[in-house]
C-alpha cells in the first residue's frame, strides 16, 4: 500500500508522470518517474522524522553502522520504517553537525523502494564550494551514462532546518536497471586494499571478494569467476584486454579523471584506487567503471600535473599508458574532454548557475563549517581551476 501512495503522490505531482530522460547536466539518461527527484532546476526539500535521540547518536557517530529508523518525505511522497545511518569516510567523524547519510528504505521492509531504488545517499557537503560533485557527475554522465545523478535539496530533521545537502543516487542494480533494463549483472565496489585492487591474486573468485571488490550484486549466487579473469588478461594478456573490458568506457573514465584533476578515484594522491565501481555486462561481456564520491576534484593546486600523474599506481591505469592502441584512445578521449566538456566555455555558465541557485539556501544553513563570505567567494576559485587546468592539458597535448 505504502509503495501505491508513492507512486502516485509522484505521478500527480508529475502531470501523469512525464519525464524526458535528459539530466540537466548534459548527459542522456534512460528515462524514469526517479528522476523526478533529481530535477536539478530546483532546490528540493526532504524531511526526515525520528527519534531525537537517535538524531543525536547519528551526529554523535556512537553506534557505528547501525540503522535507526524514520519517516522519509519529498514532495508529497512518505515512507514510514525507513533506515538511516551515518555514511562516509573523510566526511564522517563523530561530532560533525552536517552528517552525510544512507537510507535504506528496505531494511525493515523488504519490499519497500523508492521508485524502485534500495538506497539513497544524503550528503552533508563538507566541501566548501557545495558544488564540486554535481558538476563533476555532470561532465561524467554526458559521456558514462552509468554516473550518478545528483540534485541540491534542503534537509529537515524533526522539523528543524539541518542544512543544504546533496540527493545523491547511489551506484546499485536500480541504476543499472534504469540505465540498462534488468541485465542482473555483476556489480563490485572498488575498496581500498594493500597490494593495490588490480594485483594478481591467483585464480581463485573467492580471493578478489569481499576486498578489494565488494560484490553489490549477486553477492551469494553470482558466477564471480570473471574477476580472476580480468586480472588475468590486465597482467598476462593486456594486448586483448578488450575482450574482457570496455576499453571505450576505461579511457574516457580515465581522461575525466585527469581532466577534473580527481585525486581520490583510480589516479588517488593518497594511496592505492578507490572510489569506484566496476559492472560486468552480460549483454557485452565485458567490464565498465562508473565514478563515485567526486568531491575531491577541480584543484588549483594540482592543475599542472602531467596526465599521466599517478597511473603507475594502478595496474587499470598504467596498461593504458602501455599499449599504444589504448593509450592513443586515451589521448583522443582526453582532447575531447578538454575542448568540448571542461574547458571554461562549457564549465563557467554551470559554475554560475549552481551558484545563483544554492547560495541563498546556503547562506541560511546554520551548519555550514564556513562563512557566507567564505561561500561566496568560491565559484571564483573554481573557475582558476577550470581555466588553470585547461590551459595546462592543452600545452601538454599540443592542441592549438
Amino acid at each position: 500500500m505504502k509503495r501505491w501512495t508513492c507512486w502516485a503522490a509522484l505521478l500527480l505531482a508529475l502531470g501523469c508522470g512525464d519525464d524526458s530522460g535528459r539530466d540537466s547536466g548534459g548527459g542522456a539518461v534512460a528515462g524514469s518517474v526517479a528522476g523526478a527527484l533529481f530535477d536539478e532546476t530546483v532546490v528540493h526539500r526532504v524531511d526526515l522524522t525520528m527519534s531525537p535521540a537517535d538524531w543525536a547518536s547519528i551526529i554523535a557517530d556512537d553506534r557505528g553502522d547501525e540503522y535507526r529508523r524514520c519517516v522519509f518525505a519529498w514532495r508529497g511522497v512518505t515512507l514510514g520504517d525507513v533506515a538511516v545511518r551515518p555514511s562516509g569516510n573523510a566526511t564522517r567523524w563523530a561530532g560533525n553537525l552536517k552528517q552525510p547519510l544512507k537510507l535504506k528504505f528496505d531494511e525493515y521492509l523488504p519490499d519497500q523502494r523508492l521508485f524502485g531504488m534500495k538506497t539513497l545517499k544524503l550528503d552533508g557537503l563538507i566541501e566548501q564550494t557545495m558544488m564540486r560533485e554535481r558538476i563533476v557527475y555532470g561532465v561524467f554522465r554526458t559521456r558514462i551514462p552509468t554516473a550518478p545523478r545528483t540534485a541540491h535539496t534542503r534537509l529537515y530533521v524533526n522539523g528543524e532546518y539541518r542544512g543544504v545537502y546533496l540527493i545523491e543516487e547511489r551506484v546499485s542494480d536500480a541504476l543499472l536497471d534504469d540505465r540498462y533494463g534488468k541485465e542482473n549483472g555483476n556489480l563490485y565496489r572498488i575498496m581500498v586494499e594493500i597490494p593495490e585492487a588490480f594485483a594478481d591474486r591467483g585464480p581463485n573468485a573467492a580471493s578478489y571478494m569481499p576486498r578489494p571488490f565488494q560484490p553489490e550484486t549477486n553477492e551469494l549466487d553470482g558466477d564471480h569467476s570473471v574477476l580472476p579473469l580480468l586480472i588475468d588478461y590486465l597482467h598476462r594478456r593486456p594486448a586483448e584486454l578488450a575482450t574482457i573490458v570496455d576499453v571505450e568506457n576505461l579511457t574516457m573514465f580515465l581522461a575525466m579523471e585527469v581532466a577534473l584533476v580527481s585525486r581520490d578515484g583510480f589516479l588517488r594522491d593518497d594511496g592505492p584506487p578507490q572510489n569506484n565501481h566496476m559492472y560486468f555486462r552480460p549483454a557485452t561481456g565485458r567490464f565498465e567503471f562508473i565514478p563515485w564520491d567526486m568531491d575531491q576534484t577541480m584543484s588549483v593546486t594540482r592543475s599542472e600535473f602531467h596526465f599521466y600523474h599517478n597511473f603507475e599506481k594502478s595496474r587499470i591505469a598504467s596498461v593504458v599508458r602501455e599499449r599504444p592502441e589504448l593509450d592513443a584512445k586515451f589521448r583522443q578521449y582526453l582532447a575531447d574532454v578538454v575542448t568540448n566538456l571542461t574547458s571554461p566555455d562549457a564549465l563557467f555558465p554551470r559554475i554560475d548557475e549552481i551558484f545563483a541557485q544554492i547560495r541563498p539556501h546556503v547562506h541560511e544553513d546554520p551548519y555550514k563549517a564556513f562563512s557566507n563570505e567564505e561561500f561566496d567567494g568560491l565559484p571564483g576559485y573554481l573557475k582558476s581551476a577550470v581555466r588553470a587546468r585547461y590551459d595546462h592539458l592543452r600545452a601538454q597535448l599540443g592542441l592549438p
